[in-house]
């Protein structure tokens, strides 16, 4: 019996040491219409998705605690994901590095982490589990239904965008914004869920988003596109005028 015990307060104690312990997940999505307008090191400054795609999905605990870069299970094959790799692409790209490495660093950072009935859960079903979970909370759906869809000029309160995320899900939605040349952006939302990855209210805040602020919601690909209004179009238009004044005044 003693044996067991001392067992048990060595496992006890490795995990208070490591800190892999938690009690919930945190599951956050980016915005890619405006990644690349409010950083300067994005490689994709030409996107053109309009969606919500995966930042990661992080094991968290109410106390405020994360577990990070855990010692224990297997390091990063991409050979175990290799299947469902045109999905990542396309759900979970980076927007400022390879997106093997961004795979990489979430399975290294908090992966590793994750587990489910004290048993490690294997990186494919990790990555997939992702996958789904992008699929089953689909922000820009829940957004649309609530007539807030991406604009070039429109402002949008936070608390609107919260409430109309928070009656689709039935839980509380943390939004994340950052702020450029005096401008607020929307660019993440975070959900918690339960270890049986089920939404759930979170127990304290993951967002910076001032409630009472107002934010823009960025189309895809908001850098080319003014580019081809402002640099293309008026030009062409001045051209076409310019040769079409003589004939107006013949």
């Amino acid at each position: 019996m003693k044996s067991y015990l001392v067992v048990f307060l060595l496992l006890a104690s490795f995990n208070t040491i490591h800190g892999t312990e938690f009690d919930h997940y945190v599951f956050a999505q980016q915005w890619s219409g405006v990644f690349c307008e409010v950083n300067d090191y994005c490689l994709r400054k030409l996107t053109t998705r309009n969606t919500w795609t995966i930042h990661g999905l992080w094991p968290s605990d109410s106390d405020g605690s994360s577990p990070q870069f855990c010692p224990r299970g297997a390091p990063f094959d991409f050979n175990k994901i290799k299947s469902m790799e045109s999905q990542l692409n396309e759900k979970w790209p980076s927007y400022s590095s390879p997106s093997k490495e961004f795979w990489k660093h979430e399975w290294k950072k908090h992966g590793k982490c994750a587990a489910r009935q004290g048993m490690m859960i294997p990186e494919s079903t990790y990555f997939k589990k992702a996958l789904d979970l992008n699929n089953q909370l689909d922000i820009f759906r829940a957004l649309k239904k609530s007539n807030i869809v991406p604009s070039y000029d429109k402002l949008y309160k936070v608390s609107d965008i919260k409430q109309a995320l928070e009656r689709a899900y039935g839980v509380t939605v943390n939004l994340s914004c950052k702020t450029k040349d005096k401008k607020a952006y929307i660019t993440e939302s975070r959900i918690c869920l339960d270890l049986n990855f089920r939404p759930i209210n979170c127990h304290r805040p993951y967002g910076n988003c001032k409630r009472s602020g107002q934010v823009k919601y960025l189309p895809s690909g908001s850098r080319s596109m003014h580019a081809l209004h402002l640099g293309s179009i008026q030009p062409l238009l001045f051209a076409l005028l310019f040769l079409l004044v003589p004939f107006w005044l013949s």
